[in-house]
């Protein structure tokens, strides 16, 4: 790879040939000082500014931190405070499902837990008609 420069001054263009091995690792030379020139500033001014806090700040940070100690505790408190009713809302709705479902045992052929299944599934079933209904067959047109 070349990088070719122009001169105003004497009007030349000159190329710098990156693949030779003396200008590579010149240029690979040059870019690891600066970045690490870069490095070496940022971690000493890191250290100057950011020294220590004042006995102030270092109460205040303090409070701030307690509030939001005692925040996070509240919200958990409600968390657990909302889990336990969605519980106890399951239990009810699960009860109720069974109910339904042993009244529906004496007067179906599949039970109510069945039905949701199907339901619950994507791929169509055959379902039989219930005992009490008399299946119905298509008529032919030439029977009366």
């Amino acid at each position: 790879m070349n990088i070719i420069f122009f001169s105003k001054r004497e009007g030349l263009a000159r190329q710098l040939n990156l693949a030779h091995p003396v200008t590579f690792g010149i240029v690979t030379v040059l870019v690891l000082g600066i970045l690490g020139t870069a490095f070496m500033l940022g971690m000493q001014l890191g250290q100057g500014s950011g020294g220590r806090l004042a006995h102030g700040e270092s109460a205040r940070w303090t409070q701030v931190l307690a509030e939001q100690k005692h925040q996070i505790a509240e919200l958990k408190e409600r968390m657990n405070e909302r889990v336990d009713a969605m519980a106890m809302r399951m239990g009810e709705v699960n009860a109720h499902v069974i109910r339904l479902d042993a009244l529906g045992n004496g007067s179906r052929k599949w039970p109510i837990s069945t039905v949701t299944n199907l339901i619950s599934t994507a791929r169509p079933r055959a379902v039989d008609p219930s005992p009490t209904e008399p299946a119905s067959r298509p008529r032919s047109p030439t029977s009366p």
